[in-house]
């Protein structure tokens, strides 16, 4: 298997691990993994699934994201890659006017003091694909079998 890597620069403050602790479920279905520092979910680009892990290889606030694509990509695909990365992660989000409105406070500066580099997550790849991760962790019982294979039928 062809291993391809590039970099993408979040903009700081960007703190990688705690978006994905706070954010990230063990629960199915979910398309992503968050596992030991490493971000995984396939990717549907044209015709073919790609496998993609991200890993911070800065700090949060010189936040770096190493994104390595198990798969040979044109630079198109990469690109369509890294966009959807960057609106997933939300890295062009800037948290400098909120953390200068919550500075004013003492519990929001507390808050912030303690979720330093913080950014919600993106609900998905698309708008479809946010929409049926919704309807399915509402609609479909709370069988993991169940819910496996309605996630699988959507999300492969």
């Amino acid at each position: 298997m062809e291993k391809t890597s590039f970099e993408l620069v979040p903009t700081a403050p960007y703190n990688f691990d705690l978006q994905w602790r706070f954010y990230s479920s063990s629960k199915e279905p979910q398309p992503e993994i968050y596992r030991d520092g490493i971000w995984k979910r396939g990717f549907k680009i044209e015709n073919k699934l790609v496998p993609v892990e991200v890993i911070s290889a800065g700090t949060v606030e010189k936040p770096r994201l190493r994104i390595n694509m198990f798969s040979k990509l044109n630079t198109e695909e990469k690109r369509d890659i890294s966009s959807k990365i960057t609106d997933i992660f939300r890295l062009r989000y800037d948290l400098k006017k909120l953390y200068n409105f919550m500075d004013r406070d003492e519990i929001l500066c507390e808050i912030k003091n303690k979720l330093y580099g913080l950014k919600q997550p993106g609900i998905g790849m698309s708008i479809f694909e946010g929409a049926i991760r919704v309807i399915i962790q509402l609609c479909v019982p709370d069988d993991l079998g169940a819910r496996k294979a309605v996630s699988y039928f959507y999300f492969e």
